[in-house]
């Protein structure tokens, strides 16, 4: 078991190499993505084949912005690459890469970039461990990865079924981290911003790690001998709201006493829940997939 310095020092690092802060890191989308196709085949080969071939256009036309893949990617590219490539786009707008899209639910989600389609924050009050309903929730995942969902039935083309599913696999696995579904609030409904703007570790004045990006790299779990493959989707579910609101329950672990964060505890615990989520989505990304790829 690695030290809870070094946990935190890994988690910045990481943070670091992957850019702005997004979601899961680019290495935690990239093998839960890698864990959906290798489940999929356990339940339809053909449609994890056809999945694949989606990865496989969409790497096709973006691989230049291909990041720096961990040992897992190297000869799965373009599986982690799909499920990795909408963080690293978030100021293009979708009608930039959308060539004439054929389904008009689309058009909301056209104009303006994609940022603030990978949250949705309950504002949780940690002094009274309860949700706050006097605060509009902010964020656009449900509303997003609702008529991405649309979108991608009713669209002709290939090709722009590849960018849609990109989307809706990255979004939908942005929904099992519990710090993309709540913040914490004050009474003024001033909030931390899924807790990017909670410090955990500082140097020399500045903060080096916030809460946030400690959730998004499962304090050093996808460093471990995890695949998260699933060989069962019996209790899998299509409900996209009850994802969030299943991830928003786990606010009182996350905002736990704050002299707590970099504690050996407190890191364990974010490792065992995000291993949970991550389980999850892989489940219900695949009853998902199964409902929407259609095999020709």
């Amino acid at each position: 078991m690695p030290s809870v310095k070094a946990l935190a020092l890994l988690a910045f690092a990481l943070l670091i190499a992957s850019g702005p802060v997004g979601a899961w890191s680019l290495k935690g989308h990239g093998k839960i993505t890698l864990a959906v196709h290798q489940s999929l085949k356990h339940q339809s080969p053909a449609i994890a084949a056809e999945f694949l071939r989606y990865a496989n256009t969409l790497h096709a036309l973006y691989s230049s912005e291909n990041p720096q893949q961990a040992k897992e990617c190297r000869a799965n590219a373009s599986l982690c690459f799909f499920g990795q490539w909408p963080d690293l786009i978030r100021q293009e707008t979708l009608k930039s890469l959308l060539p004439d899209p054929s389904s008009a639910s689309l058009e909301p989600l056209l104009k303006g970039s994609s940022s603030t389609w990978h949250y949705h924050n309950r504002y949780y009050s940690v002094e009274n461990n309860s949700f706050v309903t006097g605060c509009d929730e902010s964020g656009e995942l449900l509303r997003a990865l609702t008529l991405l969902l649309q979108g991608f039935k009713n669209e002709a083309s290939f090709r722009n079924r590849a960018v849609l599913l990109s989307f809706i696999v990255h979004l939908a696995e942005d929904a099992h981290q519990p710090l993309h579904t709540l913040s914490a609030v004050t009474k003024n409904c001033e909030h931390d911003r899924g807790g990017n703007t909670l410090c955990v570790k500082k140097s020399r004045g500045d903060c080096e790690l916030n809460l946030h990006a400690l959730w998004d790299h499962g304090a050093g779990l996808f460093y471990q001998q995890h695949d998260f493959v699933s060989d069962s989707i019996a209790d899998g579910s299509l409900n996209t709201s009850a994802w969030i609101n299943e991830s928003s329950t786990f606010a009182a672990q996350v905002y736990a006493n704050k002299k707590a964060f970099t504690s050996k505890e407190y890191q364990q615990s974010v490792q065992a829940i995000s291993k949970e989520r991550v389980e999850r989505a892989v489940v219900n990304l695949q009853v998902l997939l199964l409902n929407l790829i259609v095999v020709p």
